[in-house]
Protein backbone atom coordinates (compact mmCIF):
# COMPACT_ATOMS: atom_id res chain seq x y z
CA UNK A 1 0.00 0.00 0.00
CA UNK A 2 1.11 3.38 -0.94
CA UNK A 3 1.21 6.09 2.10
CA UNK A 4 2.60 9.67 2.49
CA UNK A 5 4.60 9.84 5.70
CA UNK A 6 4.18 13.14 7.87
CA UNK A 7 6.72 14.37 10.32
CA UNK A 8 6.73 17.98 12.03
CA UNK A 9 8.97 18.68 14.40
CA UNK A 10 8.36 21.06 17.28
CA UNK A 11 10.28 23.35 19.97
CA UNK A 12 10.99 21.35 23.47
CA UNK A 13 11.63 23.77 25.23
CA UNK A 14 8.44 25.59 24.24
CA UNK A 15 5.72 22.81 24.47
CA UNK A 16 7.00 20.62 27.13
CA UNK A 17 5.33 19.59 30.06
CA UNK A 18 6.42 17.98 33.32
CA UNK A 19 4.30 14.50 32.90
CA UNK A 20 1.04 13.21 32.99
CA UNK A 21 -1.57 15.47 34.55
CA UNK A 22 -3.81 12.81 35.74
CA UNK A 23 -3.28 9.09 36.71
CA UNK A 24 -4.12 7.86 33.53
CA UNK A 25 -4.79 3.91 33.54
CA UNK A 26 -3.82 3.27 29.99
CA UNK A 27 -0.03 1.93 30.47
CA UNK A 28 2.33 3.57 28.09
CA UNK A 29 -0.04 4.95 25.66
CA UNK A 30 -0.09 8.48 27.13
CA UNK A 31 3.61 8.82 26.01
CA UNK A 32 2.93 8.08 22.54
CA UNK A 33 -0.97 9.32 22.12
CA UNK A 34 -1.12 12.02 24.54
CA UNK A 35 -3.98 11.87 27.84
CA UNK A 36 -7.25 12.84 26.03
CA UNK A 37 -8.09 16.55 27.17
CA UNK A 38 -4.91 17.11 28.92
CA UNK A 39 -1.22 18.76 28.32
CA UNK A 40 0.41 15.56 27.92
CA UNK A 41 3.08 14.66 26.38
CA UNK A 42 2.80 18.78 24.96
CA UNK A 43 1.10 21.95 25.11
CA UNK A 44 -0.29 21.26 21.66
CA UNK A 45 -3.41 20.07 21.45
CA UNK A 46 -4.35 16.12 20.98
CA UNK A 47 -4.31 15.82 16.52
CA UNK A 48 -1.98 19.41 16.18
CA UNK A 49 -2.13 20.82 13.78
CA UNK A 50 -5.01 18.46 12.03
CA UNK A 51 -7.14 19.60 15.13
CA UNK A 52 -8.31 23.16 13.32
CA UNK A 53 -9.76 24.51 9.86
CA UNK A 54 -6.32 24.18 7.26
CA UNK A 55 -6.86 27.18 5.10
CA UNK A 56 -3.80 26.21 2.69
CA UNK A 57 -5.38 26.07 -0.38
CA UNK A 58 -2.49 23.78 -1.74
CA UNK A 59 0.18 21.78 0.02
CA UNK A 60 2.79 24.14 -0.60
CA UNK A 61 1.46 26.79 1.51
CA UNK A 62 0.48 24.17 4.30
CA UNK A 63 4.18 23.24 4.55
CA UNK A 64 6.44 24.99 6.77
CA UNK A 65 10.54 24.26 7.71
CA UNK A 66 10.02 21.77 10.43
CA UNK A 67 7.58 20.13 8.47
CA UNK A 68 8.37 17.15 5.90
CA UNK A 69 6.28 14.56 3.66
CA UNK A 70 7.90 11.11 2.63
CA UNK A 71 6.28 8.67 0.28
CA UNK A 72 6.40 5.26 1.56
CA UNK A 73 5.33 2.16 0.12
CA UNK A 74 4.19 -0.94 2.75
CA UNK A 75 4.64 -4.23 1.77
CA UNK A 76 3.76 -7.58 2.99
CA UNK A 77 5.40 -10.66 1.91
CA UNK A 78 5.14 -14.23 3.56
Amino acid sequence: MDFILFAMLTSYENDRVYGPEDDSKCGSSPSYCGVKDRKYPDKRAMGYPFDREIKARSIEEFLLPNINLQKVKIQFKE
